[in-house]
């Protein structure tokens, strides 16, 4: 997985305004925030893999919609009040 497609799905998160729908591509390699509410949209094997290096995706504030999207690393997934 490249650093630029990581780059992308965080840019895309971090930019998208609250309530927004983005749909996912392929893999995305890193440690995914959401402070909003969101709604990721996989194409039929999108994936957000953490690699190991954490947790792949940390919901710190907002609601989030999962849809046809995997994720993978050992604690795939955690959220802060």
């Amino acid at each position: 997985m490249s650093t630029v497609r990581t780059r992308i799905c965080s840019t895309r998160i971090n930019n998208a305004a609250p309530g927004s729908t983005l749909e996912i591509e392929g893999t995305c390699v890193g440690q995914f925030q959401i402070t909003k509410n969101l709604e990721l949209v996989g194409d039929p094997t999108a994936t957000l893999n953490g690699n190991d290096g954490g947790p792949t995706l940390t919901l710190v504030g907002g609601r989030v919609q999962l849809a046809r999207l995997a994720t993978s690393a050992p604690s795939s997934a955690s959220s802060r009040a």
